[in-house]
């Protein structure tokens, strides 16, 4: 049940929490949150076709969560909204805690309008207490199910220079929640900024809630690595659909709104999961499903977050979108824009994506990254996934070092530069030269291959002793393990050297050399001892 590693059912980064929200293919179902009737296996709701938002899926009641902090200074803040839209109008109630005093005070929205475009898009404005809020609306997005609203306010040039990420849950009008509602298995994730220091975290949980809101498995993680939950948790739904826990034991009580449809929920929290005084969370779950294939993420998907670096205080929201290929199977690019240049968020590059039937979504960026002629293949059979330790480009070939050790080997194959790579592992080098190649063993040799072109393969050394390796299109080079200078002294008169090497792993010689006499070839002691050169040693 619960899953060694969590990656998505939203997708959650350390320190960045994004939200996907598609007006296109993906399945709502698996991305949206809690209830479900206490069923994982209800079928998916059937997809709307694309532009078919209409003013009236805004309307009804919403109730959220804002999170934001401000640029210039450590002051996260959390504010839960409460409204009814109806033909575009907004009044509701805002609810802002305050840091200072630990208590929230509620202010009246008077007055204020929502509108959305046929695509899901959504935008507005409202006066809170008579006072017009001058937030911009423009980069909110609904959910394909019509219950959930997600986006960023990017104040930063206003005077409060605050950053704001912004979830709306739409509540079922019959008001016929109950606890089996909250039966199955849901993942959890929060983005968390304390109040005392400059301290963001996120993290998340997958437990599974029983009939009576038990909580009888699961593990969570955050900052300080996994644990399991504690035992005795329970939720409990009252039939607006607000969940609480009611055995104290998070630290401080979650308040969620579970969405009409039953599969997501979000609230805020200060303390809670996995614990944390004066933390602010954003909290999110999202129930399992099932039958979910890769397919259904092809296209384009919008996304939503907010993050901090932790050191400068450096919040920043973000908004854009990426795309998977057709079969789901690749995130392909994507163009993501910050609220603070100095951060972007690890979206836009090439991912593997890994989907599992229950909708859990694992996105593995690629450790390689490719650009330029494509005539044989050096881009397109790139191998994607991560792993990857050492790159090296030949003239119309690439290698690529695994972190076991093992090589790849792909592109123009005319003089077998590829086809005759050496498999296995053990490998701690590699080198791509215009048609050959060179890897170094983790013993110190040298494998080759490749064109032979001036003995490039034949001529390569043998033996161990080597520690890197260097291909040019023509030649190659290595240097030595034991490249530390050997000191002597030439004397022409005495026709000797005398000479030290000291090695780095403290291997001390002392080497003394003789030169022969013309035409007599070099011989050594015991051959002119044998022909009587050297006369007795005298004993003493």
């Amino acid at each position: 049940m619960p899953r060694p590693s969590l990656h998505w059912k939203l997708p959650l980064f350390p320190l960045v929490f994004a939200l996907l929200l598609v007006p296109t293919a993906v399945s709502a179902d698996p991305a949206q949150g809690a209830g479900g009737n206490g069923s994982l296996t209800a079928p998916p709701p059937p997809q709307e076709p694309r532009g078919s938002f209409t003013e009236a899926d805004l309307d009804g009641a919403w109730t959220g969560t804002a999170i934001s902090d401000d640029v210039t200074e450590n002051d996260p803040e959390l504010t839960d909204l409460l409204f009814v839209v109806e033909d575009g109008s907004v009044t509701g109630i805002v609810s802002k805690f305050d840091n200072e005093t630990e208590t929230v005070t509620h202010l009246d929205i008077t007055a204020g309008e929502f509108s959305i475009t046929k695509y899901g898009a959504v935008s507005g404005s409202f006066e809170v207490d008579g006072v017009s809020e001058s937030h911009s609306f423009s980069y909110f997005q609904m959910n394909e199910s019509r219950d959930f609203i997600a986006g960023v306010l990017d104040d930063s040039n206003a005077v409060d220079q605050e950053v704001v990420l912004v979830a709306l849950a739409k509540i079922d009008p019959d008001r016929d929640y109950t606890v089996t509602d909250l039966e199955g298995t849901w993942a959890a994730f929060f983005y968390s900024e304390n109040i005392d220091q400059n301290d963001p975290s996120s993290g998340y949980a997958v437990f599974e809630i029983d009939a009576a809101g038990v909580v009888t498995s699961g593990f969570k993680e955050g900052p300080e690595g996994p644990e399991a939950w504690p035992s005795g948790l329970q939720f409990e739904i009252d039939e607006w659909g607000r969940i609480s826990e009611i055995s104290g034991q998070l630290g401080g009580e979650p308040v969620l709104q579970l969405a009409e449809g039953r599969h997501i929920a979000v609230g805020s929290a200060v303390g809670f999961f996995p614990g944390g005084e004066g933390d602010h969370r954003i909290v999110f779950l999202v129930k399992e499903t099932s039958g979910v294939v890769a397919s259904d993420l092809a296209g384009d998907w919008l996304f939503f977050g907010i993050e901090d670096d932790g050191q400068a205080n450096h919040p920043a929201t973000f908004h854009g979108d990426v795309r998977f290929d057709p079969t789901g199977s690749q995130l392909l690019d994507g163009t993501i824009y910050s609220s603070d240049g100095t951060m972007e968020p690890d979206l836009v590059a090439p991912h593997v994506v890994d989907v599992q039937p229950d909708g859990e979504v694992t996105l593995e960026p690629n450790a390689i990254a490719a650009w330029g002629d494509n005539t044989f293949g050096q881009l397109a059979n790139t191998p994607t996934g991560a792993g990857f330790k050492a790159i090296a480009a030949g003239v119309f070939h690439n290698l690529a070092l695994r972190d076991d050790g093992s090589i790849e080997a792909w592109g123009y194959d005319y003089s077998s530069q590829v086809t005759n790579t050496p498999t296995g592992t053990g490998f701690t080098a590699i080198a791509a030269g215009g048609a050959h190649n060179l890897a170094l063993r983790d013993d110190g040799s040298i494998e080759a291959w490749g064109i032979d072109y001036s003995s490039l393969v034949t001529n390569t050394p043998t033996g161990a002793g080597f520690k890197a390796i260097a291909a040019g299109t023509y030649h190659s080079l290595a240097l030595r393990e034991d490249d530390s200078p050997i000191t002597f002294q030439f004397s022409p008169e005495a026709g000797v050297m005398i000479g030290t090497h000291q090695t780095e792993d403290d291997h001390a010689e002392i080497i003394l050399a003789f030169a022969p006499e013309p035409g007599a070839g070099l011989l050594g002691l015991a051959a002119l001892a044998a022909l009587g050169a050297l006369p007795p040693r005298r004993r003493r």
